[in-house]
């Protein structure tokens, strides 16, 4: 059984990384641009239906601090590439600043850019929503993951010649699949894993204020429900959303009242923003990462300061692998948040433990996707936020855990072989 899987291995190169998983016995690795998750991640098959219209890009982050892949290296600042990765580090806050300069001068080389220089498309925009998404999850148990990206490669490719040759075929298409969106509405107990009566998707017994399409599963209804009344449970495609329980339900709407989508957080960035090329001078840190392996040295400067750090690690259970949000407050444990899980995390209790410690009056690094984070700072509300350091990942979007496992269990298959690859 795959005990680990590493999304970036950049053992041949930051330029032609692969991904490589292992379990007792064996390895494998795959050049990423022939991995079968990777594939349908890229191609934006499998993306949560919110992330099609992210709303927190742009200036509407809520994060201290933003790190990512340094796409431009080469035509920006060719001299500072090695091809073991480079990371684009964005600073949006004055708290943010003070943090990043307090980092050891020896242990990080950084180069001032211009922000337009670090640019991703991510950075401000969301994904677009392929014709064949839906296609692709009605078929998903049908086939194995090649065939069917094979297929639903093949299908797009039709579908958009047939489209370019006929302005008026593929305005009836989209008129159609606009109708089709209208009757879908909001989930309700017709959803086929929809849990017991008496229990209802994403809705409170008083007003339907989310939909699936709008729902980032940041789960902070769940975390602030006083009665625990909320519970995540997946829906067809995998993606786990917010269940009310309308017995438990007592109508204090704090549900809503914390929710980033229903209400958005204001967040003031600063105009003049902060932007780097920024490597770890530790070879082996940076290796272990997906970029230029930043997120270790922040990590470390908030231990030493004696906080306690936040991030994601993928958590072996008894027969799956789920990326999972947990904290550490030692140094040799932070390597298990090092490096890209291409999943939503789990996020549990972590916005509870998050307001436990601040209220200790411990330093906090959270880092997470800015949903993540906008939920997290919905949740504290107006409390005290100073010794609270948010480090945003840039997000191209969350894949479905459903198709990761699919992905997992075929690997299982192909390492059962023996050998490595």
């Amino acid at each position: 059984m795959v005990k680990d899987i590493d999304f970036r291995d950049k053992t041949s190169g930051w330029k032609g990384y692969s991904v490589s998983a292992c379990d007792e016995d064996t390895s494998i690795t795959i050049p990423a641009s022939e991995d079968e998750f990777m594939k349908a991640f890229l191609r934006d098959y499998i993306l949560r239906p919110s992330c099609y219209a992210c709303q927190f890009k742009g200036q509407n982050t809520c994060s201290d601090i933003i790190i990512g892949d340094f796409w431009a290296i080469d035509s920006c600042l060719p001299e500072f590439n090695d091809d073991k990765g480079v990371s684009s580090v964005i600073i949006n806050t004055k708290k943010g600043l003070n943090f990043f300069n307090s980092i050891d001068a020896n242990c990080i080389e950084n180069r001032e850019v211009a922000i337009g220089q670090a640019f991703q498309p991510a950075l401000i925009k969301s994904a677009g929503k392929p014709a064949m998404r839906s296609y692709y999850f009605e078929h998903l148990t049908e086939k194995n993951l090649a065939d069917l990206n094979s297929d639903v490669l093949s299908r797009s490719q039709g579908r958009q010649l047939s489209i370019n040759k006929n302005k008026v075929i593929y305005f009836i298409y989209r008129c159609l699949r606009f109708a089709k969106r209208k009757t879908i509405g909001r989930i309700r107990q017709t959803d086929p894993k929809t849990p017991e009566l008496g229990k209802h998707w994403i809705v409170s017994p008083d007003d339907d204020f989310l939909t699936r399409q709008s729902c980032c599963g940041c789960a902070a209804c769940k975390q602030a429900c006083p009665v625990n009344a909320i519970s995540m449970h997946h829906d067809s495609e995998g993606f786990d959303y917010p269940v009310i329980d309308a017995v438990k339900c007592i109508h204090c709407n704090k549900c809503q009242k914390v929710c980033p989508i229903h209400t958005p957080l204001v967040f003031n960035v600063e105009k003049n923003r902060k932007v780097y090329a920024s490597v770890n001078t530790n070879l082996a840190e940076r290796l272990s990462s997906s970029s230029g392996g930043i997120f270790p040295l922040l990590a470390k400067e908030a231990i030493h300061n004696g906080g306690v750090v936040f991030g994601v690690e993928l958590r072996k259970d008894e027969n799956d692998l789920n990326a999972v949000h947990s904290y550490v407050e030692r140094e040799d444990e932070l390597s298990k948040f090092y490096g890209s899980k291409y999943l939503q995390s789990q996020i549990g209790d972590s916005y509870k433990d998050v307001q436990s410690f601040l209220r200790q009056g411990r330093q906090v690094l959270f880092s997470g996707t800015g949903c993540q984070i906008a939920g997290l700072l919905k949740y504290l509300g107006k409390q005290d936020t100073s010794n609270l350091l948010t480090v945003e990942v840039i997000c191209h979007g969350v894949p479905s855990p459903m198709v990761f496992h699919k992905y997992i269990d075929e690997l299982n298959l192909r390492m059962s072989g023996g050998g490595d690859t």
